[in-house]
């Protein structure tokens, strides 16, 4: 999105190499094979819900490239990197090592991206939560949500996990103090606002304490759900929050951080689990609150551009250490494995390729994918380290989100895994088909026209 976003004279267009580098390989698949149509654009390109207002849908049928971006150039994705030669046990205890955490189970010092100086100890309890060896809460509480179809699919060669933070007033009393109570009340309120649906309480909430009826039942009892009504009704924040910009469907308050780790695979005792070791870790923070009207806005300034010039790319604004802005009131950075295995800081260019995404497509909710997409109940709250899920989404929509998981069932079966490599930066990541391919195959094209 254009400026209207972004705070203006805060981030500058850096030089790079790839114009395009925003736009994904998954974005140069073949579409036709064999004389047979294979629709994957829909999985990001589609008809968004308020208030996300880039209706991108026609794209599933329509390419709208500019001219710059019709070259691909992802050219380790047209001639992927050969495997490395070596052993299981090598390549086990490869993976087993962590590159995040030292010996002493603290985060190594790989720098930092976009304000954010990594601090989650991945230490998480069994309500998720991240904890300091002092037992104090890091902020971060990782969660489980539907994949969605993409490169973080096992069968894709990569795993991961995600976390969310909220700002420090969300998470302490009016006091100050921190409770585990005031934040996952105002995680499941957030959580409810994003997923418009009711939502059960990881733990029983008195309602009295805290001053607010959670239910919407018109009385303080101890709480178990978290109603939906918005508009109808609107539900406070709790704790030292209560001050802060009430909640509103479909947007994160500001502040609100986000931390994904994409991972290697281990095997246990013939069981597939995510590694130690990390490809990238991933950061987005919400530095701008923009309303609906803002934002509807900024998506229609945006469409009227590309009509006006076509041809035009995206400009890039940040820096690799600040980050890149979204667009859309988010900044996002990340770290990389390097030719040595260690993490650290992206360059513009690879960060870039985060921006495509998150910067505005039909499928997200507020600039974020997963969120939206989170499971209900208990196991909706922990790290996919822990074991299978049996979470049930919420109490509103349970067969929606079980005709889903037939869907990305089916999909994950017709995938196959592929290594390349980033345009820039020597480490590997594992990337995937956006669609269904004939007969499991992936191919990407020199050009898209």
């Amino acid at each position: 999105m254009l400026a209207l976003i972004v705070v203006a004279g805060a981030f500058a267009a850096p030089p790079v190499a790839n114009p395009t580098a925003y736009i994904p390989p998954q974005c140069y698949a073949q579409t036709v094979e064999r004389g047979r149509t294979h629709n994957g654009c829909f999985a990001c390109h589609q008809t968004p819900r308020a208030p996300n207002f880039t209706d991108d849908a026609a794209v599933q049928t329509t390419l709208s490239f500019a001219r710059a971006a019709t070259e691909n150039r992802w050219a380790n994705a047209l001639k992927p990197v050969p495997p490395a030669a070596i052993s299981d046990a090598a390549l086990l205890a490869w993976v087993r090592r962590s590159n995040y955490l030292d010996d002493g189970g603290a985060p190594r010092a790989i720098g930092a991206v976009a304000g954010f100086t990594p601090d989650c100890r991945f230490r998480f309890d069994a309500r998720g939560f991240d904890r300091a060896p002092d037992g104090a809460l890091t902020g971060w509480r990782a969660y489980r949500s539907t994949p969605f179809p993409g490169m973080f699919w096992p069968t894709n060669g990569s795993a991961g996990d995600v976390m969310i933070r909220l700002p420090a007033a969300f998470r302490t009393d009016e006091s100050g103090r921190a409770t585990e109570i005031v934040y996952s009340t105002n995680l499941a309120i957030l959580e409810a606002m994003l997923r418009r649906a009711d939502v059960a309480l990881d733990q029983p909430v008195d309602e009295r304490a805290l001053g607010v009826d959670l239910e919407g039942d018109g009385q303080l009892a101890m709480a178990r759900w978290v109603s939906f009504a918005w508009p109808a009704r609107t539900l406070p924040w709790v704790g030292a929050a209560r001050s802060e910009r009430p909640p509103v469907a479909g947007l994160f308050p500001l502040g609100t951080e986000f931390l994904h780790s994409l991972r290697y695979f281990d095997v246990v005792d013939g069981k597939v689990r995510m590694a130690a070791r990390m490809k990238e870790l991933r950061y987005l923070r919400k530095v701008r609150y923009s309303t609906y009207a803002e934002l509807e806005a900024a998506a229609e300034a945006e469409a009227r551009e590309k009509q006006k010039r076509p041809d035009a790319t995206r400009k890039l604004l940040g820096d690799a250490s600040r980050g890149l802005a979204t667009g859309n009131g988010w900044v996002i950075g990340g770290f990389i494995e390097d030719a040595t295995g260690a993490l650290r800081p992206q360059t513009v260019e690879e960060t870039a390729y985060c921006v495509g995404c998150h910067g505005g497509v039909g499928a997200t909710a507020d600039a974020t994918f997963s969120f939206a997409r989170k499971l209900g109940g208990v196991d909706g709250w922990r790290t996919r380290r822990s074991g299978g899920s049996r979470a049930s989404p919420s109490r509103g929509a349970p067969t929606e989100r079980a005709s889903t998981r037939t869907g990305w069932r089916r999909w994950a079966a017709a995938t196959t895994i592929v290594s390349i490599k980033k345009s820039s930066g020597a480490s590997s990541v594992a990337m995937a088909p956006c669609a269904p391919r004939c007969g499991g195959r992936w191919r990407a094209t020199s050009r898209r026209w």
